[in-house]
């Protein structure tokens, strides 16, 4: 959807950089304005500096605000409305409700996965991937709080016959690669013993993808240790193009799962969802 709040005509340079980011955000949305700096950094258009990044912000914004380019291309999940959901009647309800009833698709397979990612602004970039598999998606902030960790111990323990994964995706730097570490250490000290695989990002896929990298924080206290295994050089996950991301998330999860029984679970729900629809049908007959 187009909108249009005030008029701007940006110079030559700066459309050159919004047309870049246009072709960036089509393709790949929903993205982070942070993937789209990192995608322009790449094409070598823009350094890889704070400062350029706080510039784009503004860039977009008011490309946004022109009609340029669509809100809803780019995802911001640290502001969200607290909301009611409103009915007409409650056969309107029933309907509606019917779109969230899942079946339990985890009953019949060997394995229990959850997928953890260090960045909240890319929750919104790989929920689509997980929730196609029922797959529950954690975010960290960074070092995981407590209650986050307690709440994925109790998510295991109610599958603890089968085999328990933890699909990590986090930043290549200092703190990003110890967080892993940290979460890993947790599980074993709470007694949940689980296959803990970081899908991303790693020194591999820097390589491979040619991803921007950046001098590594020499604030942060883990700093010497990573340079020492790992170079002075840090990158962002952000880094990933959203669509290798949700490859990379969609290829590891359907690894692990028996996905002759998922689409089993998934004809049978939705045979139970058209059963439903007729009940609700012959409830709003009787209104």
């Amino acid at each position: 959807m187009t909108i249009v709040l005030e008029d701007w005509h940006p110079r030559p340079e700066v459309l050159q950089l919004l047309s870049l980011a246009r072709d960036f955000a089509e393709r790949e949305h929903p993205v982070t304005v942070r993937q789209t700096f990192y995608h322009l950094v790449s094409v070598g258009v823009t350094p890889n500096a704070e400062r350029s990044y706080s510039r784009l912000v503004k860039i977009l914004v008011r490309a946004r605000k022109a009609g340029i380019l669509p809100f809803e291309w780019f995802v911001d999940l640290t502001r969200r409305p607290l909301e009611l959901s409103l009915y007409e009647n409650v056969a309107t309800f029933l309907t509606k409700e019917v779109d969230y009833y899942f079946r339990d698709t985890w009953i019949d397979q060997l394995v229990y996965l959850i997928v953890w990612v260090e960045k909240q602004a890319l929750q919104g970039v790989l929920w689509p991937v997980t929730a196609e598999y029922n797959v529950s998606l954690f975010v960290g902030r960074g070092y995981a709080s407590w209650p986050i960790t307690f709440q994925a111990v109790e998510r295991f323990k109610r599958f603890s016959d089968k085999d328990l994964v933890l699909l990590y995706l986090g930043d290549y730097d200092p703190s990003g690669t110890d967080i892993s570490r940290d979460l890993e250490s947790r599980f074993h000290r709470l007694g949940v013993e689980l296959e803990f695989k970081r899908l991303a990002l790693t020194g591999e896929q820097v390589d491979e993808y040619k991803l921007p990298p950046m001098p590594a924080k020499k604030q942060d206290p883990r700093y010497k240790s990573f340079v020492t295994s790992h170079g002075g050089f840090a990158v962002e996950l952000d880094a990933l193009p959203p669509s290798v991301l949700r490859t990379l998330l969609k290829e590891a999860i359907e690894s692990y799962l028996d996905m002759d029984a998922f689409r089993r679970d998934l004809a049978i729900e939705k045979s139970e969802k058209q059963l439903l629809l007729e009940k609700i049908k012959e409830l709003k007959g009787e209104m």
